[in-house]
């Protein structure tokens, strides 16, 4: 199901957080920071990403069994949410 749940986000016609500055991501450093850039997402892009963040947090909960800490998550989910293309690989 996770696989399901990678590819259904890297499929989007839009990726999920189109429109946000990848710098912003990059430079949030706390919660605060991360719910003013959640905020700012239009409907139905908001709900999907406040449900994906509790799927991760879950999933997250069990990483001494699947080895799935919230770094882990990340790499694997981040590029399915956002383009990337214009961004060094060294970033």
């Amino acid at each position: 199901i996770a696989n399901l749940i990678k590819v259904w986000f890297r499929e989007m016609p839009t990726k999920l957080l189109t429109g946000i500055d990848p710098k912003r991501i990059q430079d949030c450093k706390n919660q605060e920071d991360a719910l003013k850039i959640v905020s700012t997402l239009k409907e139905p892009s908001q709900s999907i990403l406040l449900w994906l963040l509790d799927a991760l947090a879950i999933v997250s909960q069990y990483q001494y069994i699947n080895k799935m800490s919230p770094q882990n998550l990340a790499i694997v989910m981040a590029p399915n949410l956002f383009s990337a293309d214009h961004l060094s690989p060294m970033e």
